[in-house]
């Protein structure tokens, strides 16, 4: 990362970036629970003009662990992963035998539902001008 910033301070010479700054940073995500687009951004407010979005994902990827998918933290049980409306595929797997009840929830939401003048005289917003939809099921999975 070092010879990348130092290669990139030489041909912007007035735009230069902080090596220093940007290491801190990412050691300071080290250990951190992120979705990957998240961690993504992180890295991207970091170093804006050295990396595209695409870059940042990438990174994420080679040098991160996802520990946003773990289902089952120490104790058994979890609070759930939210994924990501582009990206729906989703696989876990149990290490240890046992019968596990996995709950699935799905919300969809519609778009605004304008009223009256819309936001030309109320720019108010309210979860009464959304119709939204959520689907609940279980699904039980027996590990030998």
């Amino acid at each position: 990362m070092n010879a990348e910033i130092l290669a990139f301070n030489l041909l912007n010479p007035k735009a230069t970036l902080d090596a220093t700054v940007i290491i801190a940073g990412l050691e300071a995500l080290v250990d951190k629970s992120y979705y990957k687009d998240t961690a993504a951004n992180r890295i991207r407010e970091l170093m804006p003009t050295l990396k595209t979005f695409g870059d940042c994902g990438n990174l994420v990827v080679t040098y991160f662990t996802n520990l946003s998918i773990l289902l089952t933290p120490v104790g058994g049980f979890s609070t759930g992963v939210a994924l990501n409306r582009n990206e729906l595929t989703y696989s876990y797997k149990f290490s240890t035998p046992g019968t596990y009840v996995v709950t699935l929830l799905g919300t969809r939401l519609s778009d605004k539902n304008y009223s009256g003048s819309g936001y030309i005289y109320n720019s108010t917003s309210s979860a009464s001008e959304y119709t939204y939809n959520r689907n609940i099921d279980t699904v039980t999975i027996v590990v030998q």
